[in-house]
């Protein structure tokens, strides 16, 4: 009996107490030959089974919340190698223990030990408890990017803008590295991975055509130049030689200044046409960098710039800049944003109504607006409230819309008449969110 008892307690006072006093208590029979099934399945029934429950004395509570105490970095590494310690014991080749300051802080709590120069979990109650499925569960809670990753896997994994990039994705790369996440999760980090990828080889190829543009354009800006040097030389020739006959050579005079405008013109024009390509490859560089809309808006304006010095050109090929061109195009294939809706003050909270038509949002201008989703237009202003409004939400119906404020009410709008129906009075502080729920009552 002793033998079976130790067999799930590893010798741990606590726990070999406890089951003694369990096995002291039962009154029920033990079959003749089976003592280690008896016992496995009383300690199953009284400690491991909904074991935050019976755990009355909190001494497995005390062990799940010295690993998981502070929720930072440190717990992380703590479940990372906790996790390293079950696996290994699962493939039967236990961890060795190297006396490092993680390995210390894991034994100290409770959870492993230290057993002929390897790491192990203490015993078989703690193993069952705290297994590899609870690791998953608690690194899941800890993991840093929750919301991202949630959006993506509501998107049914297609929303790339969801995905990690950049130092976020480094940082958590760093963090994942010592452990053994779920399937999703490596799914989420391997297509985050190809997404930047992707993205480094996009712009490295649009670096490639600025720096080629840019070529082109120092090029052409170059021709014109020598050029018009070249026309203002002989203009000035022909001038200076003219004016030595001027009664004879009036017409001649004329002429040559006609070509000195020219040149002096088509010099304007390629200063023009470089500042265009510089501003162009500067846009180019980081296209949505003050916003999507602001970057569509400021790529039609130099294209708009560019069409002046077109003027009836056709071909490409005699634009005198292309990086205008190259940016417009890049913007309307990648451009999300549609519309850009705007309160006076910071938009707090925003809801979209059931049949998705309606888009209500909240603001510190103490308003709450309805908008158009589909043309992007305003609706309706509903005013009231005296302080900032912070949250919104849409009845299941669609008919009610109701709005929490900093002025400690709550008010119920008609969506249809854009009236207020009533205010609810009562908070004593700000009401800052609110959600409606739908009761359904069964027979």
């Amino acid at each position: 009996m002793m033998s079976a008892v130790l067999n799930w307690t590893g010798g741990q006072p606590f726990l070999t107490q406890k089951v003694c006093k369990l096995i002291f208590n039962t009154d029920l029979p033990i079959p003749e030959g089976e003592v280690a099934q008896w016992v496995e399945k009383l300690v199953q029934a009284k400690i491991i089974s909904n074991w935050e429950a019976q755990d009355e004395q909190e001494h497995l509570k005390t062990i799940r919340d010295r690993i998981l105490r502070g929720g930072g970095e440190d717990t992380s590494l703590l479940l990372g190698l906790y996790q390293q310690v079950l696996l290994a014991d699962a493939s039967n080749s236990p961890l060795t223990y190297d006396n490092s300051p993680k390995q210390m802080k894991l034994r100290l709590t409770g959870l492993v030990v230290e057993q002929q120069e390897k790491l192990r979990v203490y015993n078989q109650i703690y193993s069952s408890i705290f297994n590899l499925n609870w690791v998953e569960k608690q690194l899941a809670n800890l993991r840093p990017y929750p919301e991202s990753f949630k959006a993506w896997k509501d998107s049914h994994f297609q929303d790339e803008s969801r995905l990690l990039r950049g130092q976020a994705l480094q940082d958590t790369l760093i963090w994942a590295n010592d452990k053994s996440l779920s399937t999703e999760d490596n799914q989420f980090l391997n297509a985050s991975q190809e997404l930047e990828q992707r993205e480094t080889k996009k712009a490295l190829a649009v670096k490639e055509e600025e720096s080629r543009i840019l070529t082109e354009a120092n090029e052409t800006l170059t021709t014109a130049q020598k050029k018009a040097n070249l026309k203002i030389k002989k203009a000035n020739q022909r001038i200076r030689f003219g004016s030595a006959f001027l009664a004879v050579c009036l017409v001649a005079a004329i002429v040559a200044s006609v070509f000195a405008g020219n040149a002096q013109k088509e010099l304007q024009t390629a200063q023009k046409a470089t500042k265009l390509e510089q501003n162009g490859i500067i846009l180019s560089r980081d296209p949505f960098g003050q916003g999507e809309i602001e970057g569509l808006l400021s790529a039609m304006q130099t294209g708009r710039d560019l069409k002046t010095l077109v003027k009836d050109k056709q071909s490409l090929a005699d634009y005198p800049a292309y990086s205008p061109v190259f940016n417009l195009q890049y913007i309307l294939s990648n451009i999300r944003d549609r519309n850009q809706l705007e309160h006076k003050s910071s938009v707090n909270s925003v809801a979209f109504s059931p049949d998705g038509k309606t888009l209500a949002s909240a603001s510190d201008d103490n308003t709450i607006k309805l908008w158009n989703v589909a043309t992007g237009k305003e609706i309706s202003t509903l005013s009231g409230h005296k302080s900032d409004v912070y949250s919104v939400a849409f009845s299941p119906d669609g008919k009610t819309l109701a709005s929490a404020s900093t002025d400690k009410t709550i008010k119920l709008w008609n969506v249809a008449t854009r009236k207020e129906i009533s205010t609810l009075s009562g908070h004593q502080n700000y009401a800052i969110t609110l959600k409606y729920r739908t009761l359904v009552r069964c027979c």
